[in-house]
């Protein structure tokens, strides 16, 4: 028995050491320039830089603005959502803002959040996640009719909706909810699930049901629907990681996505049945699929995909943008450790930090991934370590490796996610051109957390 054990931990292991290799051949190619003139810039003699330090190649975070305005060109009665949590740096949500339609409009995920960028001049600001605090209330009865900002809260259970209700009680004109049906994937009477757990909402029973409900309450404002195919846009199904998933996955998202867009167009039927003005789906991993229903969403929440986190690597719909519009969404932003040793004859280095490790189920395609420069991955019994993280150098490339660091004692990383880096930064540095032409502010830079 010990032996079958043992041979299995054994499979097991090389599964996924074999998988996690793979992970780095399958990131995109990017140009070294890039990290050259990073280094050039960082470790300038005349003005050198702290490190770790987040780099955003604005030159290619402008291309996947123009990408996804190419994208939308032929949809124009459908907006792009900003979703706030993947970036997190006010200046680059008014860059995408001010570059006009079809960009429109903030998702945030905190009320607090609502009311820090409301503070800077936003507006048109949607809270995609519900509350129960009285705190928090106060704060959407403040920007709501004291200060008549654009501001509205997704709702999905009825002592919740009851308790706003009677929060609003008095206000000069209804206070806008949205209210989230939930699509994830059920079978087996439940048994079986696959997405986000967000909605007690499920059925189009239960979705009328709660939609002549708020419509009853006086100091609501019913103003549309929100479906989020989480397991569509959220998980990746050409990953390395789980590359013996892959097939299943994407079986799973195929089935699951025909039900979920006739589930919408049911929803578009009901949203002129009530007068709902917003029905919003999507998101950076299924937005191919979104596009197929532009004519029922209104809008489609999109994030992640201006910094193109090495999670999104890995999803077939990047070769269907390249089919459809020559080009999928390109990595901008990246991080800047400070190598502290290279040891054993140049098999290792060892930088600085590094340990941003990103949210949702633990793997290893939830941790940093070293791009720059290449051959270098991480120890697979220590990952990312919050105070140090050691780098195996490729043999191979091993005289490439180490003539960098000879020049530059620095390795470059891009993050799982998107936005949740910026929890670890007070600045992020924006370049083009070769130079630094903006130091800005994240949301903890301005002394902001939110959670």
């Amino acid at each position: 028995m010990f032996f079958f054990v043992t041979i299995g931990l054994f499979v097991n292991y090389i599964s996924l050491k074999l998988a996690f290799s793979r992970s780095h051949s399958n990131s995109p190619t990017i140009d070294s320039k890039v990290f050259e003139e990073f280094s050039r810039i960082l470790l300038s003699k005349d003005d050198p830089h702290s490190l770790p330090a987040v780099l955003v190649d604005l030159n290619s975070f402008d291309r996947n603005i123009a990408l996804l305005r190419y994208q939308m060109s032929s949809h124009p009665e459908t907006t792009i959502r900003i979703a706030s949590k993947s970036l997190r740096v006010p200046y680059l949500l008014q860059r995408i803002l001010s570059s006009g339609l079809p960009f429109k409009g903030l998702m945030c995920y905190a009320v607090g959040e609502a009311q820090f960028l409301s503070s800077l001049g936003f507006d048109d600001l949607l809270i995609a996640y519900p509350s129960q605090q009285l705190s928090e209330y106060r704060i959407l009865r403040d920007l709501h009719d004291h200060q008549n900002k654009t501001v509205s809260i997704v709702v999905d259970h009825p002592k919740s909706i009851n308790e706003l209700n009677d929060y609003m009680k008095g206000i000069s004109r209804p206070f806008p909810v949205i209210l989230e049906f939930d699509v994830s994937f059920r079978a087996l009477g439940g048994r079986i699930h696959i997405g986000a757990r967000r909605s007690p909402i499920r059925t189009i029973a239960q979705l009328i049901e709660m939609i002549e409900f708020i419509q009853q309450l006086p100091y609501l404002h019913l103003e549309g629907l929100m479906v989020y195919e989480s397991h569509i846009a959220g998980i990746g199904d050409t990953n390395p990681n789980h590359f013996w998933l892959n097939p299943l996955i994407r079986y799973v998202k195929r089935m699951s996505m025909s039900q979920i867009q006739q589930l919408r167009r049911e929803m578009k039927q009901l949203c002129s049945k009530y007068g709902l003005n917003l029905l919003n789906g999507g998101g950076t991993g299924s937005l191919m699929a979104a596009l197929e229903e532009t004519t029922v969403l209104t809008e489609i929440t999109i994030g992640s995909g201006f910094f193109q986190p090495h999670l999104f690597d890995h999803y077939q719909q990047n070769l269907a943008m390249i089919d459809h519009f020559h080009s999928a969404f390109v990595p901008s932003c990246y991080f800047a450790l400070p190598v502290v040793r290279i040891s054993d004859e140049g098999e290792w280095v060892t930088c600085a930090g590094g340990g941003y490790v990103a949210s949702g189920r633990p793997g290893w395609d939830k941790v940093p991934l070293p791009v720059f420069p290449v051959g270098l991955s991480l120890n697979d019994s220590e990952g990312a370590g919050e105070v140090q993280t050691p780098l195996r150098i490729d043999p191979n490339l091993k005289n490439e490796t180490m003539n960098f660091f000879e020049q530059n004692r620095v390795a470059y990383f891009r993050h799982a996610k998107a936005g949740e880096l910026a929890e670890r930064f007070n600045f992020f540095f924006l370049v083009d051109g070769g130079h630094i032409i903006e130091i800005v502010k994240t949301y903890r830079g301005y002394g902001q957390c939110f959670f």
